[in-house]
C-alpha cells in the first residue's frame, strides 16, 4: 500500500532528539517515519531500524526509489533489526542489550564512513517481553541518557490500537519531544531520566504534577490578564473594533460607536450588523461571521457602513475568531479608508490629466516593460515614422536601436526597472521603422504601477542640434587649420628675426670694437694735449663706443634666450642673490647698501637663465637705490595672485605706475640716460627668461619710494 507523504516534511528535529510518536493507522507513522529515513539517508547518515521486519515491508514502496543503487550488501544504508537479532527473549530483557547494540551500530556506521546514526524504533516488540509500565519507562529513560551523551535522532513510535493508556502515559514521560500532527513540539509531560530512575521516582512525580497544576494555574492567571489587556487595547484603539455573536454586536469600543454616528454604545449593542451594513459589501454578512465563530479568518475587504444619521463610511475590515471567557466571538477591527478612496478617485483624474499633457507634449514619451513597448505618446509614434500606435506596441524597444547601442539597452540593464535607478540625461541613436537613424538625448526613470514594474523614457530629438554641431566642428578644425598655418609663418618670421637680429649684432662687434681700440689710442696719443675740447671729444667717443658694445652684448643676450634649450634642476636661488649681492658690494665699495635675502629659497629651472634673471633684476634695484639715503634691497617669497611668487623689492626712485607697461619693452626706459646709466634691455631679458619658463613678471612702485619685482615660475 502506498501511503500519500512528503519525504521533504520539516519535521523539525536536531541531532539527539528522543521523539515520541503516538499513531492510530499506517497512514501517520509513514507521515512521519519516511521523512525522517529519507532525510537521514540523504544527509549520509545510516538509519537503524528496530522493530519486525513486517513493520518495515509496509514503508518499502515509499523507500525503494530513494534507496536504488546506495549501499551494497554488507554497507546498506537502511539496517532493519528484530527484536530476535537484538537477543532479546520473552523470558529476559535487559535495557543494556539495547543499549549495547546501539553502541556498536554507531561504530559500525562511522567505520562504514556514514556522518552518523539515527534511529526508527516501532515499539510493538517490546509488548512481548514487558508486562508493566515500570520496566518501559527504566528502558526508554536508560535510552533517553544514551541518547543525550551520543547525540543520535531516535523516533519511538507507540501504535494506539495496541498499547494501554498507563503504557503510553508512561512512555510519554520519558520522550522530551512529542509528535503533533508531524511536527516535533516540547512535550510537557517529560520527565527527566535522573528522576525516572530515582528510588524517589513517585515523590518525584507528585512534585512535578503539582508544579504541572501551579503551571496551569499561572496560565489561566495569564489568560485573565491577557483579556484585561485585549480589553485596554481595544478601549485604546485608534481602529473600530467590534465584538460579534452569532451576527449580533455584543460590544464595541469608541471609534466603531464614532464610526456608525451613535452617541454611545447601548444605541449599537444588540443589533445585527447585516442591518449596518451596505448589501454585498462585506459578502454574505450572516455566514462570512458564522464562518469567523467556526475558527476561519477573513481578510481585509471592504464594507460599507450606515451610519445613524443617514450618511455612509467606506471600511476596509476584517474578522477572526476570539475566546473570552470561554465564549467564542467574531472580532471584526474596521478602518475608515473614505478619505483613502476619494483621494484615489482624485489620483485617478491627476493621472488623467497627466495623460493629456504627455499626448501633448512635443517629446518623445515612452513606457516599456521588460523591453517591450506598452505606451508611446503621438509624437514618439510621429517620430518613429509609425502610421498608428498599433504598430509599435509590442514591439521590442531594441528593435528601434543600432546594433552598436543595444548593449546595455534601457530595461535591459543600467537605468531599468530593474535595478530601480534613474538613468541621467545620455545621448543615442534610435531608427525610424524605414531603418533611418536620428539622435535623441533621453531618461529614463523606473516605475511601479499596479505592482508592475516598468520604464518610463522621456526622449528629445536632437538631429538637428547635432548636425549644426557637426558642422561647427568643422569650422573650428579649419580655423585650427588656419591657426596652423598661421602660426607656422610666425615662427618663420620669428626666426628669421631672431637670426637677423643676431646677425647685424655679431657683424656689429667687430667695427665697435675697432672704434673702442682707435679711440683708446687717440686718446693714448693725445695724453698731452692741451686742448681741452679734443680730450672731451675724445672721452665722449669711448664711453659711446663702451654703451653701444653692451647694447650690442644685451642684443645678442635677448636673441639667445629663443634658442638655448632649458635644463631643469633645482636652483638655490637665496645663493644666486648672495653672490650677486657679494660682486655688486666689491665693485662699487663706495655705496652703502643693505641686502635682505630670505634663506633657502629653491626654484626648478634652467640654473644659468635663472641666475641672469636674477642678477638683472638686483643689478635693476641696485642702479635705482643711488640717491636713497639708506639703500636697502630684499630678495624673498610671497604669496601673489592665487600662488608663489618670488620678488626683489628695493627703496629707491620707484616710478609712476602709469608707464608699467613700457617696463619690459627693449629700449623704453622710464628715466634719463644721464641719471641712471643702462642698456634699456635688462628687464626685457628678465621678461623673456621668467616666460620661458612657464611664469610671468610684474612690477609695483610709487614714486619716489620703491620698487617691486615678482615673478613666478611654472
Amino acid at each position: 500500500m502506498r501511503h500519500k507523504c512528503s519525504i521533504n516534511a520539516d519535521l523539525g528535529l536536531r541531532s539527539g532528539d528522543h521523539v515520541c510518536c503516538l499513531y492510530e493507522n499506517e497512514q501517520q507513522r509513514a507521515e512521519v517515519i519516511i521523512p525522517f529515513i529519507s532525510q537521514g539517508i540523504a544527509a549520509g547518515e545510516r538509519v537503524l531500524f528496530l522493530g519486525e521486519p513486517g513493520s518495515m515491508a509496509a514503508l518499502r514502496e515509499e523507500l525503494d526509489p530513494l534507496l536504488a543503487g546506495m549501499g551494497t550488501a554488507t554497507n546498506d544504508p537502511l539496517v532493519v533489526i528484530s527484536r530476535d537479532r537484538m537477543g532479546i527473549s520473552r523470558k529476559h530483557f535487559e535495557p543494556e542489550m539495547v543499549l549495547d547494540l546501539l553502541d556498536r551500530e554507531i561504530r559500525r556506521a562511522a567505520s562504514a564512513g556514514y556522518n552518523s546514526l539515527r534511529v526508527a524504533s516501532e515499539m510493538s516488540w517490546i509488548l512481548e517481553v514487558v508486562s508493566s509500565v515500570t520496566p518501559l519507562i527504566e528502558y526508554e529513560a536508560r535510552l533517553d541518557e544514551f541518547l543525550q551523551v551520543n547525540q543520535v535522532s531516535t523516533i519511538c513510535q507507540y501504535d494506539r490500537r495496541r498499547f494501554d493508556a498507563d503504557l503510553l502515559m508512561g512512555a510519554l514521560h520519558c520522550h522530551p519531544l512529542v509528535m503533533l500532527d508531524n511536527e516535533a513540539m516540547r512535550n510537557v509531560y517529560y520527565v527527566p531520566s535522573e528522576e525516572l530512575l530515582s528510588p524517589k521516582r513517585t515523590e518525584l512525580m507528585i512534585e512535578r504534577s503539582l508544579d504541572s497544576l501551579r503551571t496551569i494555574r499561572r496560565a489561566e492567571l495569564i489568560q485573565k490578564d491577557n483579556e484585561a489587556r485585549y480589553r485596554e487595547l481595544v478601549a485604546v484603539s485608534p481602529n473600530a473594533v467590534m465584538l460579534v455573536k452569532d451576527g449580533v454586536i455584543a460590544s464595541l469600543n469608541r471609534p466603531a460607536t464614532k464610526l456608525f454616528g451613535a452617541e454611545s454604545d447601548e444605541e449599537l449593542t444588540g443589533r445585527s450588523l447585516a442591518d449596518l451594513v451596505e448589501a454585498d459589501s462585506f459578502g454574505d454578512t450572516q455566514q462570512c461571521f458564522r464562518l469567523v465563530e467556526e475558527g476561519q479568518v477573513i481578510p481585509p475587504r471592504e464594507m460599507v457602513v450606515r451610519r445613524l444619521d443617514g450618511g455612509s463610511v467606506i471600511t476596509e475590515s476584517a474578522a477572526m475568531p476570539l475566546e473570552l471567557g470561554g465564549v467564542h466571538y467574531a472580532l471584526v477591527v474596521s478602518t475608515n479608508v473614505t478619505l483613502e478612496r476619494r483621494m484615489a478617485e482624485e489620483l485617478r483624474n491627476s493621472e488623467s490629466r497627466f495623460r493629456a499633457v504627455v499626448e501633448l507634449a512635443p517629446s518623445m514619451v515612452m513606457i516599456h516593460q521588460d523591453g517591450c513597448f506598452t505606451y508611446l505618446n503621438p509624437a514618439a509614434v510621429e517620430k518613429f515614422g509609425a502610421g498608428s500606435l498599433d504598430e509599435l506596441i509590442g514591439a521590442p524597444f531594441r528593435a528601434r536601436l543600432p546594433a552598436e547601442y543595444r548593449d546595455g539597452a534601457l530595461g535591459e540593464g543600467e537605468g531599468s526597472a530593474a535595478d530601480e535607478r534613474v538613468t541621467a540625461v545620455v545621448e543615442q541613436r534610435l531608427l525610424r521603422l524605414d531603418g533611418l537613424p536620428f539622435d535623441v538625448e533621453l531618461a529614463a526613470i523606473p516605475l511601479k504601477f499596479g505592482g508592475q514594474r516598468l520604464n518610463l523614457v522621456v526622449a528629445h530629438d536632437i538631429t538637428e542640434r547635432k548636425r549644426a554641431e557637426k558642422e561647427i566642428r568643422r569650422l573650428n578644425e579649419e580655423l585650427e587649420r588656419l591657426v596652423a598655418v598661421r602660426t607656422v609663418e610666425y615662427e618663420r618670421t620669428d626666426r628669421e628675426l631672431v637670426d637677423f637680429c643676431y646677425a647685424i649684432s655679431h657683424e656689429l662687434r667687430a667695427p665697435v670694437a675697432r672704434l673702442q681700440g682707435f679711440s683708446e689710442a687717440l686718446r693714448e696719443e693725445c695724453a698731452d694735449c692741451k686742448e681741452e675740447l679734443s680730450k672731451f671729444f675724445m672721452e665722449r667717443i669711448e664711453v659711446a663706443s663702451l654703451q653701444l658694445q653692451k647694447v650690442i652684448e644685451s642684443i645678442l643676450t635677448l636673441s639667445r634666450l629663443s634658442r638655448v634649450e632649458l635644463k631643469n634642476e633645482e636652483v638655490n636661488l637665496s645663493g644666486v642673490a648672495r653672490q650677486v649681492a657679494a660682486t655688486l658690494l666689491d665693485v662699487h665699495p663706495e655705496r652703502q647698501v643693505e641686502f635682505v635675502i630670505a634663506p633657502d629659497v629653491f626654484a626648478t629651472g634652467d640654473p644659468l637663465l635663472l641666475s641672469i634673471c636674477l642678477e638683472n633684476l638686483l643689478v635693476n634695484a641696485h642702479k635705482y637705490t643711488l640717491r636713497a639715503g639708506n639703500a636697502r634691497i630684499e630678495f624673498g617669497i610671497g604669496w601673489q595672485r592665487g600662488g608663489v611668487a618670488h620678488y626683489v623689492r628695493d627703496n629707491g626712485v620707484g616710478f609712476d605706475m602709469a608707464y608699467a607697461d613700457q617696463l619690459f619693452v627693449p629700449f623704453q626706459r622710464l628715466h634719463r640716460q644721464e641719471e641712471y646709466a643702462g642698456t634699456g634691455i635688462g628687464l626685457a631679458i628678465v621678461q623673456r627668461i621668467v616666460e620661458r619658463h612657464g611664469g610671468s613678471v610684474w612690477a609695483e612702485a610709487i614714486e619716489g619710494e620703491g620698487a617691486t619685482f615678482w615673478f613666478t615660475l611654472r
